[in-house]
């Protein structure tokens, strides 16, 4: 190889030589990764690429190539753009200079092409050229500045918000936008900017060239050159002067809507006042007939709820701007009960509830004890409106994993899954039915917003219409009342020896659906889920005192649920019976095994299991 063709093979460059006649006789590598291919030396003409295409996208023949129009006409050609295609059909934008050869009697040898890769430049020419096209046609401002706060660049959206033109614009301080009562904001911009920082979602008052102001959005970004220095700021401002009006109009229509709830509040308290005392009168000198004690307490009964209503409107205009401030204190939950049991109590009388109470002593929180009192007597208050005549209403408390957990229990209308969610929403009334009263839809979302405001949860329980509902408030404990709250099982509180929490898990519906109406038929409270996970979760959630599990579940097997909920706390002191269609002996060692309390064959005698949930501890292997 001569020290020609070594110089050709280390060109950075491709090139590629044609003879006098244009057949390719020689090219270096950077040229066969640019063609995509290796031409056939002394064999290919003009032209080491596929196919080639003029700039505009027409096909070119290669006898029709610069490089063949360069040996006809002994003269070169500079900077020719051509679109090449390989093989694999990708194509390429170059720029080819094809120049002759003379010896030095100015006789033609051939021809060099020097060629350029121009594909990168022209994409970052076009995508230059789109960005140029968006900032010009974007509606917002965008704009760009110096680190001295020179305007650079100026758009049509710039011209359309602000009022300048790009010429009067370009070359002045961007202060002259700015307000002089918040000039004092540019250098701290410029600050952030010079630091590296976006500024973004930031709200200001900017001023036009007629001197109006203009509530404007912007975000701003630095500008650095090719070295990564920062050299100025881009900036993209936005009118959100309709969005501010709409927000001013809104503070004022709630402001209005405050002082109009306030006003009601007052007006109405003024008759109620006068009305409950003359009832109070009339009921302190007797009745002289029955129809005058119907009436009268009738009355009674709508002045106590317009009362609330009026008290509901007033929490309601309060909670929603956050003005509830928490007076705290170390509170016994078993006082707050009982207070909260005081305000409910003529109500539960007047339906001839049964109301039941089983508090555990020592558990202690820190909070608001009027708004706890709140939370509950609305839950007691609400079990009383959605539970008939002569029902029966429970109040648990007991502590769980460092929490007060209180759960108020009806036997009432029930509420479908699809509306449990809905609830706590505020106007959320989807509760009625038969003897059911009616209410604002504002008292559970009133609970939810004071519970979290303790740092608790509250949640509401259905098994669906008719089946009653429970609703759960978990508080934190104090510390010093854990210890208190940690003995015992949660599970194992009854309100009496004949009544039981029971999960039924089985997959047979209908096997499940007859087990649940028997036991709901003799007073116990009962569930129902369908497989072993279902199980896990409604008991941790339902809690339930004895359990009665299939073995062969479609997801995990019986034994296997057994032996996980024995490792809960809730599960420990449990009644676990194994309802099933295995009955032999090694079925009867595994169930026992995983911590069953009795194995039962299907079909069972119901009197048995009735016998073997209610007797005593004692009893169970």
């Amino acid at each position: 190889m001569n020290h020609w063709a070594l110089l050709l093979q280390h060109l950075p460059a491709p090139v590629y030589l044609c003879d006098v006649n244009g057949y390719i006789v020689d090219c270096n590598q950077a040229a066969i990764e640019l063609w995509g291919r290796t031409p056939e030396l002394s064999r290919e003409r003009w032209q080491g690429a596929h196919r080639l295409y003029q700039a505009d996208g027409e096909d070119l023949p290669l006898d029709r190539s610069p490089t063949a129009f360069a040996l006809r006409s002994g003269k070169p050609i500079h900077d020719a753009e051509l679109i090449m295609e390989r093989p694999d059909g990708s194509r390429r934008i170059v720029r080819v200079n094809p120049r002759p050869i003379f010896d030095e009697s100015g006789k033609l040898l051939g021809a060099v092409d020097l060629m350029l890769d121009a594909t990168a430049f022209k994409e970052a020419d076009h995508a230059r050229a789109r960005l140029a096209a968006i900032v010009e046609s974007s509606e917002d401002a965008i704009v760009s500045k110096n680190l001295d706060g020179i305007i650079q660049t100026w758009n049509r959206g710039a011209e359309r918000l602000f009022g300048y033109s790009a010429a009067e614009a370009i070359g002045h301080p961007i202060t002259i936008l700015i307000p002089e009562d918040r000039l004092e904001e540019e250098p701290r911009v410029l600050a952030r900017i010079r630091n590296g920082q976006l500024v973004e979602h930031f709200e200001t008052i900017r001023r036009r060239k007629d001197g109006s102001p203009i509530h404007i959005g912007l975000t701003i970004s630095p500008i650095r050159d090719r070295t990564g220095t920062i050299v100025g700021a881009s900036k993209i401002a936005r009118d959100i002067g309709d969005r501010v009006r709409s927000e001013q109009a809104l503070r004022e229509a709630d402001r209005r809507k405050d002082e109009f709830i306030a006003t009601m509040a007052h007006e109405l308290r003024n008759p109620l006042a006068p009305l409950a005392a003359s009832l109070q009168l009339i009921e302190m000198g007797g009745y002289d007939k029955p129809v005058s004690r119907s009436t009268c307490e009738r009355m009674q009964r709508q002045v106590r709820h317009l009362t609330r209503l009026v008290e509901d409107l007033l929490d309601l205009s309060r909670l929603t701007h956050g003005k509830v401030e928490l007076r705290r204190e170390s509170l016994a939950v078993g006082d707050v009960v009982n207070d909260a049991v005081e305000i409910a109590g003529p109500r539960i009388e007047a339906k001839g509830h049964r109301l039941e109470l089983l508090v555990r002593p020592g558990l202690r929180v820190h909070g608001d004890g009027t708004r706890l009192v709140q939370v509950l007597a609305n839950l007691l208050n609400n079990a009383c409106k959605f539970t008939p005549a002569s029902g029966h209403i429970r109040v648990l408390v007991d502590g769980q994993e460092g929490m007060a957990r209180i759960r108020v229990v009806d036997n009432g209308i029930g509420i479908a899954a699809e509306h449990q969610d809905s609830v706590f929403e505020m106007f959320g009334r989807v509760r009625g039915g038969a003897g059911a009263e009616g209410g604002m839809g504002i008292g559970l979302s009133l609970a939810r917003y004071l519970v979290e405001l303790h740092g608790g949860t509250i949640r509401l329980f259905s098994e669906g219409p008719g089946a009653g509902t429970e609703v759960m408030v978990m508080l934190p404990l104090e510390p010093g009342s854990r210890e208190a709250a940690a003995p015992g099982h949660p599970g194992s509180i009854k309100p009496d020896p004949g009544l039981h929490r029971i999960l039924i898990v089985d997959d047979n519906e209908d096997a499940a659906a007859s087990l649940q109406m028997l036991f709901r038929t003799v007073g116990h409270e009962v569930a129902v889920v369908h497989c072993g996970h279902d199980a896990l979760t409604r008991g941790a959630e339902f809690l339930p005192d004895t359990l009665l599990l299939d073995i062969g579940l479609p997801d995990i097997s019986g034994n296997d649920v057994a032996v996980r909920i024995r490792l809960t706390d809730w599960g420990k002191a449990a009644l676990l019976i194994a309802v099933t269609g295995w009955g032999d002996a090694k079925d009867r060692q595994r169930t026992t095994a995983a911590g069953f309390d009795h194995h039962l064959v299907k079909p069972v005698d119901f009197d048995v299991l009735e016998r073997l949930i209610i007797g005593p501890a004692a009893t169970r292997h």
